[in-house]
């Protein structure tokens, strides 16, 4: 079985950081990595995402980790919780960052 839904990564960058400044940030999920450069941060954070849900698939735990994250379930079709706004502390960091990338599917088996 092979569920897609949408998801939202926003890039943040953390000067203070020098090892790993770029932030990639899943609000849905609420699940983070971080990277040297965009690039890396973003692959690192599709690699935390691809294990937190392939560990709850396998745990028989991925509906409930879904529904308590907000996902609703409409069928087969998992609808991602709407995002109205980031607040406190991320969102003084995304105004030195650069705009927000939002990836149209996410796709795991």
């Amino acid at each position: 079985m092979s569920i897609t839904f949408p998801l939202t990564i926003k890039i943040i960058y953390e000067p203070k950081a020098k090892s790993a400044p770029y932030v990639a940030y899943n609000p849905e999920l609420d699940i983070s990595s971080c990277g040297k450069n965009e690039e890396e941060a973003r692959r690192m954070l599709e690699e935390a995402i691809q294990i937190l849900l392939g560990g709850a698939k396998k745990d028989g735990t991925l509906n409930q980790l879904l529904k308590e994250a907000g996902f609703l379930k409409k069928g087969k079709e998992f609808i991602p919780p709407l995002i109205l706004r980031t607040v406190n502390r991320i969102r003084a960091f995304l105004l030195t960052a650069k705009h927000p990338v939002f990836i149209p599917c996410y796709s795991f088996n």
